[in-house]
Formats: C-alpha cells, sequence, structure tokens
C-alpha cells in the first residue's frame, strides 16, 4: 500500500522503520501481543531500542550472504521482542497499581472454589476492567485463565502424589461434574486426567 512520513520543519523527528515479512511473521507478532486492532504501540523513548535498529542497519553492510540474512533475522527477532518488552513497561507504569503477590495468594488459597472476575477485582480494589486490563499486562494471561492453569497445576499434583480418584480431585478443586473437569483438564494439558495419571507412572 502506498504510504508516507512527514515530519515538522520546526520540530522534526528521526524515524527508525524496517518492513519484514515471513511465514511466521504474523503468529511471532500475536505471540508478542501485538494486534491488527491495535497496531500501534508506545515504547516511550529508549536508547536500547535505538541501539538495536542501529545495529539492524549495519547488518547490510555484510552483503548479501545467507549469513547476512540469518544475522538481521535473528537480530529482527530480538528487536520486536525489545519493543514489545518497553510496551509492556510503558503500560505498567502508567496504569493503576496492582498487588499481584496478594491477588495470586488469594487463587492459591481458593482452588477448592470457582472465582469469578467480580472477586478477584474486589481482591485488588479495582474494577473489572482495569484489575483485568492490568494483571494481563503483568503476566500475560487473563485473571481467569491463570486462575484455571492453578488448578489444572494442582490437579497434576494430585494425580501425581496420591492415589484420589478423578472425581475426588475434581471435587477438591470445586468442580461438582467430574466430566467437566476431565474436558477442562485435556483442553489445558493435551491429556485427559486419566491418561495424564498412566503416563506418568510408565
Amino acid at each position: 500500500l502506498a504510504h508516507a512520513y512527514t515530519a515538522s520543519h520546526r520540530q522534526p523527528w528521526t524515524i527508525y522503520w524496517v518492513h519484514f515479512l515471513g511465514r511466521s511473521a504474523a503468529a511471532f507478532l500475536e505471540y508478542l501481543g501485538y494486534r491488527q486492532e491495535r497496531p500501534v504501540v508506545h515504547a516511550g523513548v529508549s536508547p536500547g531500542l535505538v541501539a538495536g535498529f542501529n545495529q539492524l542497519a549495519a547488518i547490510r553492510e555484510s552483503g548479501y550472504s545467507s549469513a547476512a540474512f540469518i544475522s538481521a533475522a535473528n537480530q529482527l527477532r530480538q528487536l520486536l521482542t525489545q519493543l514489545a518488552l518497553e510496551s509492556s513497561q510503558q503500560q505498567a507504569s502508567h496504569t493503576i497499581a496492582l498487588d499481584l503477590a496478594r491477588v495470586q495468594s488469594y487463587m492459591q488459597d481458593n482452588l477448592d472454589r470457582n472465582l469469578e472476575l467480580e472477586e478477584l477485582a474486589a481482591v485488588a480494589h479495582l474494577s473489572k476492567y482495569h484489575f483485568s486490563s492490568r494483571y494481563k499486562t503483568l503476566t500475560g494471561y487473563s485473571p481467569i485463565k491463570h486462575y484455571l492453569h492453578m488448578k489444572m497445576q494442582r490437579a497434576c499434583q494430585l494425580l501425581d502424589n496420591s492415589d484420589m480418584s478423578i472425581k475426588a480431585i475434581a471435587a477438591a478443586l470445586g468442580y461438582s461434574d467430574p466430566l467437566y473437569f476431565s474436558r477442562l483438564f485435556k483442553k489445558t494439558l493435551g491429556l485427559s486426567p486419566r491418561a495424564y495419571r498412566s503416563s506418568d507412572r510408565q
């Protein structure tokens, strides 16, 4: 697509840019948190990012050998990763404070229940929106998804270290329906609880 960049003549700025393609490019960007509906990220003025761009630009002086292209690809991967980290730190510094340890301790203490987002937000003394947004910025997961992972981690411990039935483990984690628990477990770990226990004891 045709595009153009312009800057003020009185207060000009410097542009660092790179275009890239690749079979894994879209998946890599999505993994780092870049999304089409929110394509602009704010990373602030970072000397590390500027240095990364300069190192990437300097690779062209090595010519057009395979080694130079591989070096450029790796340098770009590192640069995009650093850009995502800088952006997360910028977001974290401009959002409402969250006592992450307190919330996660509350989650751990209530693995036998099914906590709702409203209750977790109340523990953090934040609205549901701010709590969910802040939690995901800090951990990369939504609060409820992270809570589910904690439950499944506990389920793995019980499957590994006890002879409790699947039904008893489900009940211990707040699930009255063992089939529903088994579906969640398989969706999270890729194995049913029974298959997980069997593979661990072989």
